[in-house]
């Protein structure tokens, strides 16, 4: 057998082979971490829809066979903890042997990845390195952040190259979190933090009594973002997308209370590997919103280092129980309100483009600071 030392790839400088090894894999290289019976699993990510305006009826079961009925898958999906990666979980729940790829390419990538990994022990621990800055590792449990953050502080086992294709926290590069937690824990996490005030815009804020379920899941939302701080070792980028389980709307959360902890922990100062910090929260209702409590025009933002970018609301239906005791899916719109409007005209399948409900925004922005209610204007009841 060939001495494959003796290859004439090795004889290029180090920063060349990586070039190399760079220019050959795909560009993020996207996987999800989650818990499945106390241990970490780590699956494909199908990279979620992101075209036109979505509002949870692209997750409609419509090629669904078998005894299942449609409406509980439909409604397992609008429910999903994991939010616009529904798919992703569905696919991690399957046994191994029946996960899919997202297309014919992702499985020719995952395929020249393996074939490069295994032709020999030099050129896995270099590969490793140069995978290390390509892969982005989604997590949507904070049980699984706790983990994370749990295993970097075992701090005596040392950092293998195989680490940075693994879920070890220390050798963590790109992480994008993406949570979708009980509105009760965010009114919650309010309370705890000293600020339960009403809107300014007039609409007093509803008071909700604080379960134990809640005051474990801000312990935990308080503690995780330090742990993760002191064990993120290599962390680059950091990306976090945040929304509510509710049909009430998003304006109800008080964001300046939310990030606080995140960009307190999580800076440049305390990561020194930190390049890039981005935040993605719902739009706001401006009938609702407050410079107090949310991140508005004109108000202080957030720091300097954490970029903030708003999107619509990923789902509008939500689980209900009816007047007969029967639990259903209804549809609940946040902002803008007319969505319905715009959706009506069209075929069963179809969406709009995300631009058309943009420009929707847009008006309704408009009249809203004019003193209007779009509602009022096609005569629909709040």
């Amino acid at each position: 057998m060939a001495n494959q030392q003796q290859s004439p790839l090795f004889s290029l400088p180090l920063e060349i082979r990586e070039a190399i090894y760079a220019y050959v894999f795909p560009n993020d290289i996207a996987v999800h971490v989650s818990l499945k019976q106390g241990s970490v699993a780590i699956t494909r990510c199908l990279a979620p829809v992101s075209r036109g305006f979505l509002d949870g009826s692209e997750r409609f079961p419509e090629d669904v066979l078998g005894d299942i009925p449609r409406k509980a898958i439909w409604m397992r999906r609008v429910q999903s903890s994991w939010g616009p990666h529904w798919k992703c979980e569905e696919n991690a729940q399957r046994p191994a042997g029946n996960r899919k790829d997202p297309t014919g390419q992702a499985t020719e990538d995952s395929e020249a990845i393996t074939a490069i990994l295994v032709v020999c022990r030099k050129i896995f621990t270099e590969t490793c390195r140069v995978l290390s800055g390509k892969v982005v590792f989604h997590v949507t449990e904070l049980d699984t952040l706790v983990h994370l953050a749990e295993n970097a502080s075992v701090a005596h086992r040392p950092v293998s190259p195989y680490a940075a294709l693994s879920a070890d926290a220390r050798s963590i590069k790109n992480l994008a979190i993406t949570l979708r937690l009980p509105l009760s824990f965010f009114l919650a996490l309010e309370e705890y933090l000293g600020d339960a005030t009403s809107f300014n815009a007039g609409a007093q804020r509803q008071h909700y009594p604080v379960a134990e379920g809640d005051c474990s899941l801000v312990g935990t939302w308080m503690g995780v973002w330090p742990a993760l701080a002191a064990g993120l070792l290599s962390l680059q980028t950091l990306r976090v997308s945040v929304d509510h389980d509710d049909k009430q709307s998003w304006s109800l959360v008080h964001e300046r209370a939310l990030l606080s902890q995140i960009t307190s922990c999580i800076s440049p100062a305390k990561c020194p590997s930190l390049k890039e910090v981005a935040i993605e929260l719902p739009k706001l209702h401006p009938k609702y919103e407050s410079r107090l409590r949310h991140f508005t025009k004109g108000s202080p933002q957030p720091p300097a280092f954490a970029r903030l970018g708003r999107q619509f609301r990923p789902c509008l239906f939500f689980e209900e129980t009816n007047a007969q005791g029967t639990i259903d899916v209804v549809y609940q719109a946040d902002f803008p309100t007319l969505v319905e409007v715009v959706e009506m005209h069209l075929d069963r399948g179809t969406r709009a483009p995300l631009e058309e409900f943009e420009q929707w925004e847009k008006a309704e922005r408009t009249m809203f600071e004019n003193g209007e209610d779009p509602l009022d204007i096609i005569g629909i009841q709040l």
